[in-house]
């Protein structure tokens, strides 16, 4: 019961926080010089048109009204109709979200399965070559920007080798596999279509570790430091005192008192690669809520921008919960 209460009580805190996300976004995105209803209408129609359409989308109203509006809508599960293409924005949303989290797996994914064993690794073998070898990939990576990285990606293996797709998500001589979670690589092994899980798995390799990379990076760093503290403590060297072998040491008793700092980064970066995808989604042409703000912004298509910020905040409320109840499973000691 006392997990329950403090579940709910996190997540009665996040109100006020989407509540002030909202509000931020809001003031930002119409602080922002032009008007969405002479972009819908075109540079050649008449101001009294531009006044209808303007009047039809309620942007003729004050703000405070239009923003109490949007909270209205949003208690109804409604996050408004797309400015540009007049859609619910919840249902485009609901569309292209799953492309977005596709990619964000295999990306966390790349991120635990390489950063992980890098980070244990080089705490064992510290200051050897196989660690410096490790800090300098670290140090790339952190260093590196997205754009360029995506774009010597495609550059070396789309326009040079060949040997990978250079955009989209799958072959366009292929369809898509029937819709059950939106993911291509679950949809088609869920299908039992090997063609269409290939061409998935090959448009998504560029992009996720593009995505990943950085991140990537991060934990094989946050995961070598913490290996390194814990391992210099008494409980340890009392372990190897009784017998214990390496192994069992490392992975039974070190890496899970590590792993706190690696599961709070890790964490942080599925939250960020979910909201961060902007660059990755454009460079790759993946259609994703990346890719999807990037065209809203580009009309002030308020709406949209609004509920993908929306999506992203509530995103990253539900994961630092899952991250802290992690804790208590890392760590006896830790109560709620």
């Amino acid at each position: 019961m006392r997990l329950l209460g403090y579940v709910l009580k996190r997540l009665l805190y996040s109100i006020p926080v989407l509540i002030g996300v909202t509000l931020l976004v809001f003031l930002i995105s119409h602080a922002i010089p032009g008007d969405p209803a002479r972009m819908m209408a075109g540079e050649k129609a008449s101001n009294e048109a531009v006044a209808r359409l303007r009047h039809s989308l309620g942007l003729d109203r004050p703000l405070p009204v239009q923003y109490v509006t949007y909270l209205g809508g949003l208690l109804k599960g409604d996050l408004g109709i797309s400015i540009r293409n007049q859609r619910p924005v919840a249902r485009d949303l609901m569309d292209i979200f799953p492309a977005t989290l596709e990619l964000t797996l295999v990306s966390i994914l790349l991120c635990v399965l390489v950063g992980l064993p890098l980070g244990i690794f080089s705490a064992l073998r510290r200051n050897r070559l196989f660690d410096h070898v490790s800090r300098v990939f670290s140090v790339v990576g952190i260093s590196m920007p997205v754009f360029w990285l995506g774009l010597m990606l495609l550059l070396l293996f789309y326009s040079r080798l060949g040997w990978l797709p250079g955009s989209g998500r799958l072959d366009i001589r292929l369809d898509p596999p029937a819709r059950i979670t939106g993911m291509y690589l679950v949809d088609s092994l869920l299908e039992g279509n090997g063609r269409a899980f290939v061409s998935a798995l090959s448009h998504i390799i560029l992009p996720a570790f593009c995505l990943s990379y950085v991140y990537l990076a991060i934990i094989t760093r946050i995961t070598r430091s913490s290996m390194i503290s814990v391992l210099g403590l008494d409980y340890i060297t009392t372990a190897r005192a009784n017998g214990l072998s390496e192994a069992r040491v490392v992975m039974k008793h070190a890496l899970k008192n590590a792993l706190i700092p690696t599961v709070t980064i890790t964490g942080l970066s599925i939250g960020e690669l979910l909201g961060g995808a902007i660059l990755t989604e454009t460079i790759f042409d993946w259609p994703g809520m990346g890719k999807y703000v990037v065209d809203s912004v580009g009309y002030l298509d308020f709406p949209a921008i609004m509920g993908f910020t929306l999506v992203v905040a509530v995103v990253y409320v539900i994961i630092n919960l899952l991250v802290d109840l992690t804790y208590a499973v890392l760590d006896p000691q830790i109560r709620y």
